[in-house]
């Protein structure tokens, strides 16, 4: 069967993080060592604790 959630929410999601990452323009600029890469950890776990929510969700669909 097809999965029945859509997962283009996870992917722009994910796409909206990497490009976070890698622009240039950031909450805390990246020059500032040490500081600059929190806002960036943040995405990241913000983003990484939402796909392992959507793996779950579709394990559990999976072995149904």
């Amino acid at each position: 069967g097809d999965y029945p959630r859509s997962q283009v929410k996870t992917l722009l999601l994910l796409t909206a993080a990497i490009l976070y990452i890698v622009m240039p323009l950031d909450i805390i600029p990246d020059v500032i060592l040490g500081l600059g890469f929190i806002d960036d950890a943040a995405v990241l776990g913000l983003i990484w604790t939402m796909i392992k929510k959507e793996l779950s969700q579709y394990e559990k669909w999976r072995l149904q």
